[in-house]
């Protein structure tokens, strides 16, 4: 517990920007597995972040903003009975990223980036969060 009152917000909490309405999927809880062809061994906090664009331009969500704070708590390969969860077809060689306690956040404008990667600090301003946890 101490480390963690010492540590800053970029060490226990991560970004992860993902495309609409993908993105809006997980806000709203319908999507609790998001689909990456590679893995990572951290686990904890993630803020989903709108991509600037979606996969889609119909999908009525607001693009290139946070929009969800969800917990990673396992990644594993993707199997055909994630399928439902992950609202998505069944495919060879991807890993199933499961996420669990969505908390909606207000959409505040973040610039993605490839990967998992720490909370700009405008965006901890802009959410209330002060810079060490």
């Amino acid at each position: 517990m101490g480390a963690i009152r010492r540590g800053r917000w970029s060490d226990i909490m991560k970004c992860l920007s993902v495309k609409n309405p993908y993105a809006g999927w997980i806000a709203d809880g319908s999507k609790t597995i998001e689909l990456r062809s590679w893995r990572s061994h951290y686990r904890g906090l993630v803020i989903i972040c709108a991509s600037a664009r979606g996969a889609t331009t119909d999908h009525g969500m607001p693009d290139g903003v946070a929009r969800c704070l969800v917990t990673l708590v396992d990644i594993r390969p993707f199997t055909r009975a994630d399928a439902r969860a992950a609202r998505n077809k069944w495919r060879r060689g991807l890993y199933a990223w499961v996420l669990v306690g969505c908390l909606p956040l207000r959409p505040v404008p973040v610039k993605g980036r490839l990967g998992l990667f720490p909370p700009p600090p405008a965006l901890l301003r802009a959410l209330n969060i002060s810079a060490k946890p």
